[in-house]
């Protein structure tokens, strides 16, 4: 999860806070780009013993935010963005939207969007950032291949459909293109 202040204040843990306290909360962070690489790198990907996936956290500084998402783009099997209360004033979302339109295979990005939004001025942004990023696509790809889920409530038949289209976009990730379906 990629958030911006707001959510990271909302999800602190406790040895977070403790670190704050000592003083020690840079520990925490990718403060330097030349620490991006590495800390990427470092990342736990291995399954709990009880075949839970591992959550990892990147607090980022405002000089390293957008390097590690890049860099996370690049990396990633599925990437779903959250675009609830999406506007133009949100300039870091517009930035991760940007950058999925210029750099990822469409076919493995999920943007998510509250069942009360109005999808026109949306798709008109999305359309508008295609025809700004489409000479510079690092990858083949047409932009009908988006997918926008909507969610609301968090009903056990959205969770449902949101888990479908991630499986299903994993499954077309090229990472995976083999044909078989992944197990979870």
């Amino acid at each position: 999860m990629i958030a911006g202040p707001d959510l990271a204040g909302a999800y602190m843990e406790p040895t977070e806070f403790f670190a704050y306290i000592r003083r020690r909360l840079r520990e925490y962070f990718v403060a330097d780009a030349g620490e991006v690489v590495p800390r990427l790198e470092a990342l736990d990907n291995a399954r709990d013993p009880d075949g839970r996936f591992r959550i990892n956290e990147l607090l980022c500084s405002n000089d390293t935010w957008q390097a590690v998402v890049l860099h996370m783009i690049a990396r990633a099997d599925v990437i779903l963005l959250d675009l609830r209360e999406y506007s133009q004033r949100r300039r870091g979302t517009r930035f991760e939207l940007t950058e999925l339109l210029r750099r990822a295979p469409l076919e493995k990005v999920l943007l998510m969007i509250d069942t009360k939004d109005d999808v026109t001025p949306l798709t008109g942004e999305i359309v508008s950032i295609w025809h700004e990023v489409a000479r510079t696509r690092s990858v083949a790809g047409e932009l009908g291949e988006l997918q926008i889920l909507r969610f609301g409530d968090g009903s056990a038949a959205e969770m449902h459909g949101l888990f479908s289209a991630s499986v299903g976009a994993a499954n077309r990730c090229p990472k995976h293109a083999t044909g078989k379906e992944i197990t979870l």
